[in-house]
């Protein structure tokens, strides 16, 4: 029978074993952190005997090992569990979220089978507010134009003094306390009345023309002259000027006179 010895490759040296420079450092770096690894440990920790000696203590190195091992093995223990529990409770919280995420999947589709328009409420036309006034008042701002309406001074002087032609209200008849005719042109509030052409009534050593409403026949001559004078005239006008036994107003306006037309 024939025998064939096997030849077996001999390793080389490690010295004479040929590497890449990178291998070459990963190797170094590796075997000098488990040495400095290894002296950390050796430096933080002390051989039992050595330290039972030092300290003096009356017990052996084996009762001291037992009880080591003995903690050991109980911490072991409560790292085990507590990774127990915390895994427990990461599955826990992926079942919740499956869960809360399929009755989500079923509400919405539920929602989307039954989602129909529902129809719209049938809904009464809405009333028109009407506004109720006194008998013969409108409101200044519903005055067309040339429309001719009637105020007192209290509410011109509010006028200009920035009140809302839709805040006042004005009369559709002449009276004792709306004796000035109120008229709108192209927007603008005008007074219309009547002036005094020529008669002048005497107020300590001053002289001056008058003008009243439209209605009103001052005692002062007779041959009154319809007027239209800017609204803005009155604005100093809270009260008449001059007034007669029977209680007819009017105003002295500068500069007013029949001859020029103002």
């Amino acid at each position: 029978m024939l025998r064939h010895e096997e030849t077996m490759e001999q390793e080389p040296p490690a010295a004479q074993v040929r590497v890449s420079p990178q291998e070459l450092a990963q190797a170094v770096a590796t075997v000098e952190a488990r040495k400095e690894a290894e002296t950390r440990r050796q430096m933080d920790t002390i051989p039992i005997g050595e330290a039972v000696q030092q300290l003096g203590l009356y017990v052996s190195p084996e009762e001291v090992l037992a009880e080591i091992k003995g903690q050991r093995a109980s911490a072991a223990i409560a790292a085990a569990a507590t990774r127990k529990r915390r895994r427990r409770l990461t599955l826990t919280g992926a079942l919740l979220t499956l869960s809360l995420a399929a009755n989500l999947l079923l509400v919405t589709l539920l929602l989307s089978v039954n989602n129909r328009p529902m129809p719209a409420p049938d809904m009464a036309p809405a009333t028109p507010f009407t506004e109720t006034l006194p008998y013969g008042q409108r409101r200044l701002s519903d005055v067309a134009d040339n429309e001719v309406v009637y105020s007192n001074l209290y509410a011109i002087h509010e006028l200009n003094q920035g009140k809302q032609p839709s805040e006042v209200l004005v009369s559709t008849e002449t009276g004792n306390t709306n004796q000035w005719a109120l008229v709108k042109l192209n927007d603008k509030l005008y007074v219309r009345g009547l002036a005094t052409p020529g008669t002048v009534v005497m107020e300590g050593t001053r002289k001056f023309n008058l003008l009243s409403g439209p209605s009103n026949t001052l005692l002062m001559g007779g041959g009154l002259v319809p007027k239209t004078v800017p609204v803005e005239e009155f604005k100093a006008k809270l009260d008449p000027d001059y007034a007669d036994q029977n209680g007819v107003e009017a105003v002295y306006i500068p500069g007013l006179t029949s001859e020029t037309g103002k």
